[in-house]
């Protein structure tokens, strides 16, 4: 099991890290979070490619959004949201940063 932070799936059974030695653990373990960072870098590079192409074929993108607007008018959803998936589960959602 390898988690790095609270809600975080697991990357793997129960059963089959229990199986695994202190090494094979530590091993697992650097590679996931190594892959992490792998995957966050091709992300980026991904939105700025993408970003990039919509913009070549004309497409207007806005780049500073004007938040405290947005959140004020998102409220009503974020509030049927949060009957639906309960308040702390959107607040833990909103706490990210």
């Amino acid at each position: 099991m390898v988690r790095f932070r609270p809600g975080h799936h697991e990357t793997t059974s129960h059963r089959l890290w229990e199986k695994l030695s202190a090494e094979e653990k530590q091993v697992f373990q650097a590679a996931a979070k190594s892959s992490v960072v792998a995957q966050r870098k091709k992300v980026d590079e991904d939105e700025v490619k993408g970003i990039a192409q919509l913009e070549k074929e004309g497409m207007q993108i806005v780049k500073n959004v004007d938040r405290a607007s947005f959140i004020e008018a998102f409220k009503p959803a974020m509030a049927a949201y949060a009957k639906q998936f309960g308040a702390e589960n959107i607040k833990r959602i909103q706490d990210v940063k």
